[in-house]
């Protein structure tokens, strides 16, 4: 099992990355998600692939995370 930190998970190449672990659960475990600003995509990374962290770019963006979707 490989662990695995995504940068800009958001972006491209982080949600075809992320595209590739769904496809192989048994090879891979996300540990760290980052982002910058789309903070809705995040969240729903981080409800999809359970990371120990996530982390965004300023303090706007973490309130942002952390406040429960309605």
């Amino acid at each position: 099992m490989k662990n695995l930190t995504i940068l800009g998970s958001t972006g491209s190449i982080g949600t075809n990355a992320l595209e590739v672990v769904a496809r192989f659960p048994e090879h891979f475990r996300v540990q760290a998600l980052t982002a910058k600003s789309n903070i809705a995509l995040l969240a729903d990374q981080v409800k999809k692939f359970l990371p120990a962290m996530a982390v965004v770019y300023d303090e706007k963006g973490a309130e942002e995370l952390q406040t429960p979707a309605r």
